[in-house]
């Protein structure tokens, strides 16, 4: 939704879009380490989820700075 919000030339909306897709992935803590998410002495996530969990994570604190930017 920010992409097209952005492409449309609404970045207000857009930057109101990305706030609460920051918001969700907190809320999925993709913001935290997950190697240390265990259940018992098993790892919760595999190395190929983990990495997709910090892309995703990194993806959007990249957007977050960038829509920033287009606002001032």
């Amino acid at each position: 939704m920010t992409w097209r919000e952005i492409g449309i030339g609404a970045t207000s909306q857009a930057y109101i879009f990305l706030g609460s897709a920051i918001r969700m992935a907190q809320d999925m803590g993709l913001n935290r380490n997950s190697a240390k998410f265990q259940e018992g002495s098993e790892a919760l996530f595999s190395d190929a989820e983990r990495e997709v969990r910090n892309r995703i994570w990194w993806c959007a604190l990249v957007l977050d700075k960038w829509v920033s930017l287009l606002l001032f």
